[in-house]
Protein backbone atom coordinates (compact mmCIF):
# COMPACT_ATOMS: atom_id res chain seq x y z
CA UNK A 1 0.00 0.00 0.00
CA UNK A 2 1.26 3.36 -0.78
CA UNK A 3 1.36 6.09 1.93
CA UNK A 4 1.73 9.90 0.70
CA UNK A 5 2.76 11.83 4.15
CA UNK A 6 3.20 15.18 5.31
CA UNK A 7 6.95 16.06 3.80
CA UNK A 8 9.17 17.96 6.55
CA UNK A 9 11.48 20.78 5.86
CA UNK A 10 14.50 17.83 6.80
CA UNK A 11 13.06 15.82 3.87
CA UNK A 12 13.75 18.07 1.13
CA UNK A 13 17.81 17.62 1.27
CA UNK A 14 17.71 13.71 0.48
CA UNK A 15 14.58 14.39 -1.88
CA UNK A 16 16.12 16.37 -3.82
CA UNK A 17 19.53 14.73 -4.14
CA UNK A 18 17.63 11.30 -5.03
CA UNK A 19 15.46 12.96 -7.59
CA UNK A 20 19.15 14.30 -9.30
CA UNK A 21 19.55 11.16 -9.75
CA UNK A 22 16.98 10.19 -11.28
CA UNK A 23 16.22 12.93 -14.19
CA UNK A 24 18.26 15.36 -15.41
CA UNK A 25 15.61 18.40 -15.31
CA UNK A 26 15.35 17.72 -11.41
CA UNK A 27 13.92 20.12 -8.81
CA UNK A 28 16.70 21.85 -6.95
CA UNK A 29 16.51 22.46 -2.95
CA UNK A 30 15.51 25.69 -3.48
CA UNK A 31 12.41 25.15 -5.59
CA UNK A 32 11.31 22.17 -3.70
CA UNK A 33 11.69 24.09 0.01
CA UNK A 34 9.78 27.17 -1.90
CA UNK A 35 6.66 24.76 -2.14
CA UNK A 36 7.04 23.63 1.37
CA UNK A 37 6.80 27.08 2.41
CA UNK A 38 4.17 27.77 0.15
CA UNK A 39 0.94 27.83 2.15
CA UNK A 40 -1.34 26.46 -1.07
CA UNK A 41 0.87 24.08 -2.09
CA UNK A 42 0.75 20.48 -0.22
CA UNK A 43 4.25 18.31 -0.14
CA UNK A 44 4.26 14.69 0.09
CA UNK A 45 6.66 11.78 0.59
CA UNK A 46 5.39 8.77 -1.58
CA UNK A 47 6.43 5.64 0.91
CA UNK A 48 6.19 2.08 0.50
CA UNK A 49 6.49 -0.33 3.52
CA UNK A 50 8.91 2.28 5.49
CA UNK A 51 10.75 3.32 2.01
CA UNK A 52 10.50 6.43 0.41
CA UNK A 53 9.85 5.88 -3.14
CA UNK A 54 9.39 9.54 -4.46
CA UNK A 55 7.29 12.44 -3.52
CA UNK A 56 4.58 14.51 -4.94
CA UNK A 57 3.55 18.72 -4.90
CA UNK A 58 -0.17 19.58 -5.68
CA UNK A 59 -1.37 23.19 -4.89
CA UNK A 60 -4.75 23.62 -4.87
CA UNK A 61 -7.13 26.65 -5.35
CA UNK A 62 -11.23 26.59 -4.55
CA UNK A 63 -12.17 23.57 -6.34
CA UNK A 64 -8.73 23.35 -8.67
CA UNK A 65 -5.66 21.42 -8.55
CA UNK A 66 -2.77 21.70 -9.91
CA UNK A 67 0.09 18.52 -9.73
CA UNK A 68 3.58 20.64 -9.97
CA UNK A 69 5.63 17.56 -9.52
CA UNK A 70 5.81 13.51 -9.52
CA UNK A 71 8.40 11.42 -8.84
CA UNK A 72 9.62 8.31 -7.97
CA UNK A 73 13.02 7.55 -7.88
CA UNK A 74 15.06 5.47 -9.76
CA UNK A 75 15.32 2.88 -8.27
CA UNK A 76 11.76 2.26 -7.60
CA UNK A 77 10.56 3.40 -11.22
CA UNK A 78 8.55 0.70 -12.80
CA UNK A 79 6.71 -0.96 -10.01
CA UNK A 80 3.40 0.83 -10.17
CA UNK A 81 4.14 3.50 -7.29
CA UNK A 82 3.47 6.68 -9.30
CA UNK A 83 0.39 4.99 -10.97
CA UNK A 84 -0.95 4.43 -6.90
CA UNK A 85 0.22 7.31 -5.72
CA UNK A 86 -1.68 9.37 -8.49
CA UNK A 87 -4.71 7.56 -7.99
CA UNK A 88 -4.22 8.05 -3.70
CA UNK A 89 -3.89 11.85 -4.66
CA UNK A 90 -6.99 12.09 -6.91
CA UNK A 91 -9.28 10.20 -4.26
CA UNK A 92 -7.84 12.56 -1.43
CA UNK A 93 -8.33 15.96 -3.62
CA UNK A 94 -11.88 14.27 -4.53
CA UNK A 95 -12.74 14.12 -1.24
CA UNK A 96 -11.44 17.84 0.14
CA UNK A 97 -13.96 19.19 -3.32
CA UNK A 98 -11.29 19.46 -5.97
CA UNK A 99 -13.00 18.98 -9.50
CA UNK A 100 -10.18 19.40 -11.77
CA UNK A 101 -6.22 18.69 -11.70
CA UNK A 102 -4.41 20.24 -13.78
CA UNK A 103 -0.49 19.46 -15.09
CA UNK A 104 2.22 20.43 -17.74
CA UNK A 105 4.49 17.89 -18.95
CA UNK A 106 7.47 17.74 -21.12
CA UNK A 107 6.21 16.09 -24.79
CA UNK A 108 9.08 13.55 -25.10
CA UNK A 109 8.35 12.37 -21.36
CA UNK A 110 6.51 8.93 -22.65
CA UNK A 111 6.54 7.01 -19.29
CA UNK A 112 4.72 10.27 -17.67
CA UNK A 113 2.08 10.68 -20.62
CA UNK A 114 1.31 7.28 -20.69
CA UNK A 115 0.50 7.16 -16.93
CA UNK A 116 -1.59 10.51 -17.40
CA UNK A 117 -3.67 9.40 -20.28
CA UNK A 118 -4.50 5.67 -18.43
CA UNK A 119 -6.31 8.49 -16.13
CA UNK A 120 -7.97 9.86 -18.91
CA UNK A 121 -6.35 13.55 -18.30
CA UNK A 122 -7.47 15.70 -21.66
CA UNK A 123 -4.52 17.94 -22.83
CA UNK A 124 -5.37 21.26 -22.81
CA UNK A 125 -2.68 23.13 -25.36
CA UNK A 126 1.04 23.46 -25.78
CA UNK A 127 3.46 25.83 -24.30
CA UNK A 128 5.96 26.17 -27.37
CA UNK A 129 9.65 26.00 -26.05
CA UNK A 130 8.44 26.20 -22.66
CA UNK A 131 11.10 23.69 -20.84
CA UNK A 132 15.38 23.68 -21.20
CA UNK A 133 16.23 20.99 -23.73
CA UNK A 134 19.52 18.89 -22.38
CA UNK A 135 22.03 20.52 -24.35
CA UNK A 136 20.30 24.35 -23.60
CA UNK A 137 20.79 25.29 -26.87
CA UNK A 138 17.23 23.93 -27.67
CA UNK A 139 13.60 24.06 -25.85
CA UNK A 140 10.69 21.47 -25.65
CA UNK A 141 6.91 22.15 -25.44
CA UNK A 142 5.31 21.20 -22.26
CA UNK A 143 1.85 19.77 -23.03
CA UNK A 144 -0.77 21.46 -20.44
CA UNK A 145 -3.06 18.39 -19.27
CA UNK A 146 -6.30 18.16 -16.66
CA UNK A 147 -8.44 15.74 -15.22
CA UNK A 148 -11.98 15.84 -14.14
CA UNK A 149 -11.61 14.01 -10.83
CA UNK A 150 -15.25 12.94 -10.94
CA UNK A 151 -13.93 10.81 -14.06
CA UNK A 152 -10.73 9.03 -12.80
CA UNK A 153 -12.28 6.10 -10.76
CA UNK A 154 -12.04 3.90 -13.89
CA UNK A 155 -8.59 3.98 -14.33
Amino acid sequence: MILLSPMSQGDIPKLTRLEAQTTPFSWTEKMLSDSWENAAADCFVIEHKQNTVGYLVVQSVLDESELLNIVVFKSFQSRGYAQAALKRLCQSLQDTGSVKLFLEVRASNVSALNLYRKFTFKQQSVRKDYYRAKNDTEAEDALLMYLNLGVFINS
